[in-house]
């Protein structure tokens, strides 16, 4: 069966699947019984070079279609990753990350280096601080010791969200999550809706104008080892 998967950002995060309809489908879904989405093996899991949205799924013509939600899709490799992609959703900061030199192409690029649970971290922009219908910032992850393992992988994106959702005092998304090897190119996918509520959270702890203090801590030769 054939079908196109929907991510949506905004109002409301969502993550559907759209696919052609029958009568025995129409009456799986509607008893509450949930679709199992999976990609062929060997799919190709790169980004389209042109992002065109259609209306329903390519090859279902003239018959009705359904779109119901759906949680996760997980596909590829993870253990041929080098490093991992984090996409984050949601106004983190208002303020500009520092520039940092990063080579002889791009010489500086504002970017955030900081580290989690034994990840070397690298927080850099994306669609901007305000994006809503985008990705606001990325984040680099990189395991010092390979290979990389789903456990840890998930680990390390909840650490993401719950700190950074502390900082910025209301909740940020941090998914989808992408694998890449040395070659660039992607060999590991983990889609699914963000967590993501602007302006809501439990927690605040962290004026905006000091995130990026709060978030890459510089320490002082004057104060002594804690």
């Amino acid at each position: 069966m054939r079908g196109s998967l929907s991510l949506r950002l905004s109002p409301r995060s969502e993550f559907t699947v759209q696919v052609a309809s029958s009568d025995w489908l129409q009456i799986h879904t509607s008893g509450g019984s949930p679709l199992t989405v999976g990609l062929p093996p060997r799919a190709v899991l790169d980004p389209p070079a042109d992002l065109v949205s259609s209306a329903q799924p390519e090859g279902a013509g003239s018959e009705a279609y359904i779109s119901t939600p759906i949680n996760r899709v997980t596909a590829g490799e993870l253990r041929l990753a080098e490093r991992l992609l984090l996409h984050v959703s949601g106004p983190l900061n208002r303020y500009p990350l520092p520039s940092r030199e990063i080579g002889s192409a791009e010489p500086t690029q504002p970017q955030l280096p900081w580290s989690l649970s034994g990840w070397k971290l690298r927080l850099a922009e994306a669609g901007g601080p305000t994006a809503v219908d985008d990705f606001s910032y990325v984040v680099e992850a990189i395991l010092p010791d390979p290979p990389l393992h789903l456990d840890a992988t998930e680990r390390l994106c909840n650490q993401a969200f719950f700190l950074l959702s502390l900082i910025a005092g209301q909740e940020i998304g941090v998914a989808p999550v992408v694998g890449v090897d040395a070659a660039g190119r992607v060999v590991w996918a983990d889609w699914g809706a963000p967590r993501f509520r602007p302006e809501q959270s439990a927690w605040r702890w962290c004026p905006r104008r000091l995130v990026n203090q709060a978030a890459g801590p510089r320490y002082r030769s004057d104060v002594p080892d804690q």
